[in-house]
């Protein structure tokens, strides 16, 4: 069970602060469009069109200034005015293109619009943590981990991951322990900094 949503995060945002706007649209970009393309099915270029209109004009107008923790989680919030603004852009341009949908939309009609979304902020957050992990191990710690933990199955053997980076077994117990400590901690910080409620 994760935490509620941080209001510290959206005071940021509300305040103009850059790198809270930043940190925003990174967690949420590859969710909206998920989002458009499942729920509105929308093609790929036009939904991307639109998860870039949504934020600027979300910046332009102070979409979030409204958010009320108190009524809703602010993942709702955001997918509320998102559906608001594509039902507003929708309705100024009064056309739908389905021609351009992937296989992979025509796979996924019966799933559900807000598991998806759900599950790619999970995976963009992850993402994120992962490339955060990258620049701050050694390189060597990283490698290990990434062919342990981030590889196609089967997992290497420990022993084979000591031999080839000569290393004694022990040391990269330890240092497999350390990479997933810190994935965890940059986790961590990025709910803290945004929303935990997912």
């Amino acid at each position: 069970m994760f935490p509620t949503t941080q209001r510290s995060a959206i005071q940021g945002v509300r305040e103009g602060d850059p790198a809270a706007w930043e940190r925003l649209v990174a967690a949420y970009w590859k969710p909206a469009y998920k989002h458009l393309r499942l729920k509105w099915k929308q093609p790929p270029d036009r939904a991307q069109d639109t998860v870039q209109s949504f934020f600027s004009r979300a910046f332009e107008k102070e979409f979030f200034a409204g958010y009320d923790p108190t009524r809703a989680r602010f993942r709702t919030f955001l997918k509320l005015c998102l559906d608001r603004h594509q039902s507003n852009e929708r309705q100024r341009t009064l056309r739908l293109d389905f021609a351009e949908a992937e296989a992979e939309l025509t796979h996924s009609v019966a799933t559900d619009p807000d598991d998806v979304f759900d599950r790619e902020w999970k995976r963009q957050l992850f993402t994120s943590a992962i490339e955060k992990l990258k620049g701050t191990l050694e390189p060597t710690l990283f490698r290990i981990f990434e062919q342990y933990d981030l590889g196609d199955p089967p997992r290497p053997r420990y022993d084979d991951l000591a031999r080839e980076h000569g290393l004694p077994v022990t040391t990269i117990t330890n240092h497999l322990a350390k990479a997933r400590r810190e994935l965890r901690a940059h986790v961590q910080s990025a709910l803290a900094e945004l929303e935990d409620g997912l």
